[in-house]
């Protein structure tokens, strides 16, 4: 499913990253990659605020459209 419509709070893995390089190598600096961990802490008019690693990240909902997770 899109990171965009996942429910807060449940621990969710993340499968697959379909955005450009620059983005998806952003994404690996941060902690989102294939097979990282992450928890949707929050939403906001369709941007989010995840918990990757010890931090917390927003997202805005276009990114978070193109971001999959089971």
């Amino acid at each position: 499913m899109p990171l965009n419509i996942a429910p807060r709070g449940k621990q969710l893995v993340v499968q697959q990253v379909n955005a450009e390089a620059t983005v998806r190598r952003h994404l690996a600096d941060l902690g989102i990659v294939a097979g990282s961990t992450i928890v949707a802490m929050g939403y906001n008019g369709g941007d989010m605020v995840v918990a990757v690693k010890d931090c917390r990240v927003a997202l805005n909902s276009q990114l978070a459209k193109n971001i999959f997770v089971n």
